[in-house]
């Protein structure tokens, strides 16, 4: 993929801070040189301008359809994206300057207090789409930021967690679950929102304040918020 100067010398830098902190150009699946094997999570669907760690050192732009581990990072650079379909059949898809951590996944149809998923996500605008783990066990989903923690009950959320310590996240409607329940739960600051209707969000922020009432979102807005996704605006069409 051909890259204009400037964002080619962005995203060397990128891989640069990566290669300094031992993040790439690691042994295929190791946690760091010589550490131990962890277990596959999932499968890259869509990736442009990216790259993990602690995985394969070529950027993920080449690495469509390979698998990712649990304990990953991901980061992407000002033009990337990634899409990544895990086990249990949930989706996220990742916008540009993101840096995320795919912490667990547990899926085992046979014991349902044994399931769980949980991402940390530094800065990243990104869609995320449950599967099959929060039908078994949607306590134990967890989507942690700087600003706050999302709980999920059997949803479908889109979220901005921004560098400049600001946030939002919005309940989407859920593809092929139309009129079923379909929650989050958003916790900052010791204070907690639901939110239990489509289309409708909260901020949060760094000032001490807890999330703002839900209120409806505007169509445009979550439109732009899919867009830096990396997602299309089919998903509250």
């Amino acid at each position: 993929m051909a890259l204009i100067p400037n964002r080619n010398a962005r995203y060397r830098r990128l891989l640069a801070t990566l290669a300094l902190a031992g993040l790439v150009g690691l042994a295929p699946g190791t946690v760091s040189a010589g550490g131990p094997l962890w277990p596959e999570i999932g499968k890259i669907l869509v990736a442009e301008q990216a790259a993990t760690s602690p995985s394969l050192a070529p950027p993920l732009d080449l690495m469509k359809d390979k698998n990712v581990r649990k304990g990953e990072r991901i980061l992407t650079g000002p033009f990337g994206r990634i899409h990544v379909k895990f086990k249990d059949g949930s989706e996220i898809s990742i916008g540009a300057e993101a840096d995320i951590t795919l912490d667990d996944l547990v899926y085992d149809p046979s014991d349902r207090q044994a399931n769980r998923f949980e991402v940390t996500i530094v800065a990243a605008a990104f869609r995320y789409l449950s599967g099959a783990i929060a039908k078994l066990n949607g306590a134990q989903i967890m989507l942690r930021t700087p600003l706050a923690a999302i709980g999920i009950r059997g949803t479908h959320v889109l979220a901005i967690v921004s560098k400049n310590n600001t946030g939002c996240i919005v309940l989407l409607p859920t593809p092929g679950a139309e009129g079923k329940p379909s929650a989050l739960t958003v916790t900052a600051n010791g204070k907690t929102v639901v939110i239990d209707r489509p289309v409708w969000g909260t901020e949060v922020s760094g000032d001490g304040d807890g999330p703002t009432p839900p209120q409806t979102w505007p169509r445009a807005r979550i439109i732009k918020m899919l867009a830096m996704s990396g997602s299309s605006a089919a998903f509250i069409e």
